[in-house]
Order: structure tokens, then sequence, then C-alpha cells
């Protein structure tokens, strides 16, 4: 599966120019929405915002509320007198911290595009993942869970690399760093079942993190992201014409496009704390440990597995029984690194 790799400011430069370019579109900067604009008997027909002038209303057909983990949708509601939803969270107390690289002049990058090596519960509660990006650059994130001690500075960070194993450490010893240590310990996989309350605002519709947000040391929050604005578009351009979009039809459907990665995101997650672990979660925990140890001496398997992983392949990927067996069997004896590289 060809894959590209790059910073995330590139993403995001890239993304807002093309948004930018976009004929109807307006973006307004330096405004925080502090709450619903509406009308009897609770349709959302816009936003109220302040800035540095004081404080205005913006009106909207459509409300989409994409603020993320910070996003104060439930208090929201509340004021327009809906019932709080039930909001399910699981913390494994994971921390990454993130620095940047260049090579110095000449030095030519190593051979391999990047690193992988996992935590796992309930014995590695290190790891980390090294990937190139532009501008010949080598971009470091060291994940700790459990309360793991996470690095400050240059000198803390590359001690961190040299207790685990894989070539990063050596790598990052003779390059040069250029961005300070970036430490980020917010990764509480969260869940908010807006799906399941019983009424629902007409105009308003809430995806993205501030629905459902993953810790982000599985990659998954921006591709899901992605799948849901792909279903907005669906229902928006499959409704009869003139018709309000359904909200509460668009978050039952989202519900259902965050379900597999949830449980891919939240099985590893759960197994921390040992002494609560269900047996579904306990054999889930299992069969991804192993699914792991066995997709690097397997292609078929890596590819099923990437597929999934990617979200370009639905969740019955793994199903063929003949993959199943696979992973079942496990890897050659001695075929079990707990780093990977690519």
């Amino acid at each position: 599966m060809p894959i590209q790799t790059f910073s995330r400011p590139l993403l995001e430069h890239v993304l807002r120019q093309r948004v930018r370019a976009l004929e109807p579109v307006t973006l307004r900067d330096g405004l925080t929405v502090t709450g619903l604009r509406t009308v009897p008997p609770g349709k959302v027909t816009g936003v109220r915002v302040k800035n540095g002038d004081g404080e205005d209303e913006i009106a909207a057909d459509l409300v989409v509320d994409a603020s993320g983990r910070s996003s104060h949708l439930p208090q929201w509601l509340a004021a327009l007198g809906l019932p709080s939803p039930r909001t399910t969270t699981v913390d494994a107390q994971v921390g990454y911290a993130s620095h940047t690289y260049s090579y110095p002049e000449g030095q030519a990058p190593p051979s391999w595009m990047g690193v992988l090596q996992p935590l796992r519960a309930p014995d590695f509660h290190k790891g980390c993942y090294a990937i190139q990006i532009e501008n010949k650059a080598l971009h470091v994130t060291l994940h700790g869970a459990n309360g793991t001690q996470l690095p400050h500075s240059d000198g803390e960070f590359l001690s961190f690399a040299k207790t685990l194993r894989g070539p990063v450490a050596d790598t990052i010893a003779s390059l040069t760093p250029t961005s300070a240590v970036r430490r980020y310990a917010r990764t509480v996989n969260r869940k908010i079942a807006y799906h399941r309350l019983a009424s629902w605002p007409d105009g308003l519709i809430a995806l993205g993190d501030s629905v459902c947000t993953f810790n982000p040391a599985y990659g998954q929050g921006m591709t899901i992201a992605a799948l849901e604005a792909r279903l907005l578009e669906q229902m928006l351009s499959n409704r009869p014409a003139r018709t309000p979009l359904d909200g509460q039809a668009f978050q039952k459907r989202l519900a259902r496009v965050t379900a597999s990665s949830w449980l891919m995101a939240t099985t590893p997650d759960r197994a921390w704390d040992q002494s609560r672990l269900s047996w579904p979660v306990r054999a889930g925990n299992w069969f991804m440990n192993r699914l792991i140890d066995t997709v690097p001496h397997d292609p078929q398997l890596y590819t099923a597995f990437s597929g999934l992983f990617h979200m370009t392949a639905g969740p019955l990927t793994l199903a063929d029984p003949r993959l199943l067996s696979r992973v079942l069997i496990g890897p050659r004896p001695g075929g079990s690194p707990r780093t990977t590289t690519a």
C-alpha cells in the first residue's frame, strides 16, 4: 500500500490553501463560538460568536460542530433542554513526545522510511514511531503508557530512545534537532452517544473529535473525520431538493462509521488495567497482539491489516478463514520483532 509521509503542519497548510481556493468559502479568523443561535422550538439557525470588538451572530442553514476534543456542544444542548448524552471514556494514560531532526549536510537519510515499535499491555510501556518527512527531515514520536515519564529536553529524548529496540536512537544521535520537544497527554478515547438521544435539534450536526475521539497514537482520527465528511456529502447530495438535512439520522449513521475504529483503539487501551478486563477484551487483545506479531512476516496478512488499519477495507477483512488461521498459528519461532521498519 503506497503511503505518503509528511508533517502535520504541511498537511494543514495544503488543506487550508485548498479550502481558501473554493469560491463559495469564506474563512473568518479570530472568532470564538460561544453558543447556538436558535428559534423555538429549538431549531438551530446559526451560532453566537465573540471577538475583540464584541459579540455577533452568524446565521446558517446548518451548523457543523467540528471543534474537536474541546467541544462545548453537550453544554449547549443542555441549555436547549436536552438530556446529557452518555459519554464513554477509555484512558490508558498514554502520553507522547515529538521531536523533528534535520540531517547534516552530506549525510544521506537511512534506507527505511518509517520505524514502529508499538506499546503493548501489560509489559511494554514504551514505544516509538519515526518517519521521514518533507525537507529531508525526520519526525520522531516517543510513546509512554500507564504513567511512563516522558522526556522534556533533547538529552532526555535521546536517553528515552536508547531504551528502545531498533535504529531510532542511533539515527538521531548524529542529527540536529530543529524543534522543541513537544509533549501531549490528552490521549483519552471518548465517545459521546449523540445518536442515542431521543430528540435532536434541526439545523445541527456534530462530527470528528467532537463526537468520537481516539488515542492519537493509533493515527485514526483524521481518517475517520474524512469518512464522516464523505458521509455528510452523500447525505446532503441524496436528500430531496430544499429539504433540511436529517441531523438525527446523520448522527446514527456516523456512529456506525466510528464503530470498528473505536473497537480497535479501545481494546488495547483497556488492557492496561488488568484488574478490570472482561473476557471479550482479553480475547480481543490477545488476537490483536497475535496479529501484530504475525503481520511483519506475512505479506498477504500485512496487506489485509493495512487495509483495515487505513480504513480502505471493511472490518470483515480479516474474517477470511485462511487469514484467521495464520493469525492463530502466529509467527515463526524466533520471528516476533518488537520493532517494524519499512
